[in-house]
């Protein structure tokens, strides 16, 4: 890169439109460059920037692998968190949710709040002692 300087130009007030064509940088080419990038967790569904874009894509995840499931769960996030808050899951359940939220780029944990564990054979009828609800909250 050859750097051309003219010695005449001292004043900071001289007109930029005035300055000798000898002064400019040869072969210069702005080039606009990215120097910022999204954090995977502010990531949102089409790529855009979106505050909250991490739980936005688990939420689309888990209502097209678990349609019914998670109607009445609420997903939120906490910076890289994934944050399930809801009623009464199946264990299994929260173990597929869990295992499906930390598929999604961004998601580095997962805290399950407000959800009451129900074991299988509790969810199939069979009676067990109350000692053997799991509440995650």
């Amino acid at each position: 890169m050859e750097l051309k300087v003219h010695r005449g130009l001292h004043n900071l007030s001289d007109n930029i439109n005035n300055v000798p064509e000898d002064m400019y940088i040869a072969n210069f080419e702005p080039k606009l460059v990215e120097c910022r990038t999204i954090p995977p967790e502010r990531i949102g569904i089409n790529g855009e920037y979106d505050h909250d874009g991490l739980s936005k894509r688990v939420r689309l995840l888990l209502s097209e692998q678990l349609p019914h499931s998670v109607e009445t769960l609420r997903i939120s996030q906490r910076g890289r968190v994934v944050v399930v808050i809801g009623p009464w899951v199946m264990e299994e359940m929260a173990q597929k949710i869990i295992t499906l939220c930390l598929q999604v780029e961004g998601a580095t944990s997962v805290e399950i709040n407000g959800v009451s564990l129900v074991p299988r054979s509790r969810s199939i009828g069979h009676t067990e002692p109350n000692q053997y609800l799991l509440n995650a909250s």
